[in-house]
């Protein structure tokens, strides 16, 4: 942040968006998020080198440890959620019809929704052909064994 501003002075004069510190400022704060999900961490482990722990102490820490990558993908997918909450709220859906916040964090995973979401489940896309199926029995065009 400091370089960047004692640098401003050689920016060229424009209206472009890239040129203000805003890119600057989100890299900052995911991370900061980062770090504070690193030392959710690694702080009570600092307290496992001081004192003797004990094994209820140790049974938290190895539930703690594998906890980062959790805490990590949360970080990770923050931005892209706040985006899709950005989006969905600014719309102009009235505001009982707006999609939930785990409908929010579906759309984010793409984990498609169901038909409660306006989207229709996900079908299988086999084609089956009039013949012999599956268990040797033949089919016509509807599929209805003969």
């Amino acid at each position: 942040y400091m370089s960047e501003r004692k640098s401003r002075s050689y920016r060229r004069h424009s209206t472009d968006s890239n040129n203000s510190r805003s890119k600057t400022t989100l890299v900052t704060t995911q991370g900061l998020w980062f770090i504070m999900a690193y030392m959710v961490v690694v702080f009570p482990s600092l307290f496992a080198l001081v004192m003797t722990p004990t094994p209820g102490y140790i049974l938290f820490m190895a539930c703690l440890h594998p906890l980062q990558g959790l805490l990590n993908a949360f970080v990770y997918f923050r931005p892209k959620y706040e985006s899709e909450r950005r989006r969905t709220v600014s719309s102009t859906i009235p505001v009982e019809r707006r999609p939930t916040r785990m409908s929010s964090v579906l759309r984010v995973l793409n984990i498609p929704l169901g038909a409660s979401e306006g989207g229709n489940p996900p079908k299988n896309n086999v084609m089956h052909s009039p013949g012999i199926g599956c268990n040797g029995n033949e089919h016509n065009q509807d599929n209805e064994a003969v």
